[in-house]
């Protein structure tokens, strides 16, 4: 008998949703944040270029993974796609603590279905896109890519 895996719902990720995972184009994310950075990271006599590479790559990371979980709110807020294939024994787990924030504060399907995987895994987030959208998401971005 396998064991299934329930997914938290995590309030403390969700209260601020807007703050975290901005509604913004991730171009215009990217060159505000990073284009001074990029200058300084060009000038390779520059004393703080090696920490500016960590902070660089770690603050990459988050803002990808910002803008995929917006996407995912999007799609399932906006486009309605169905979310029952993204969890498998069809339920999150909600801490009886949350509820009363819950009943208080207006939570989109979409926002309480981002916050529940980490997109900042490459596997994840090839899963969670494919069972979102129905087809394999990296082999179809990659025909895209080809044509």
């Amino acid at each position: 008998m396998s064991k299934t895996k329930h997914l938290k719902f995590h309030f403390d990720k969700i209260k601020n949703f807007e703050k975290i995972v901005p509604d913004k184009d991730i171009w215009v994310v990217l060159d505000n944040e990073f284009t001074d950075i990029y200058n300084v990271l060009k000038n390779p006599k520059s004393k703080i270029s090696k920490h500016l590479k960590k902070y660089f790559i770690i603050r990459l990371v988050t803002v990808v993974e910002s803008h995929l979980k917006y996407l995912v709110a999007h799609l399932v807020d906006v486009h309605k796609m169905k979310v029952n294939r993204l969890f498998p024994d069809g339920t999150i787990i909600l801490q009886l603590n949350d509820l009363e924030n819950v009943r208080k504060k207006e939570f989109s399907i979409g926002k309480m279905t981002a916050v529940s995987f980490n997109l900042q895994n490459m596997k994840e987030v090839n899963r969670v896109f494919s069972k979102l959208l129905g087809i394999d998401f990296f082999e179809e971005y990659e025909n895209i890519q080809d044509h």
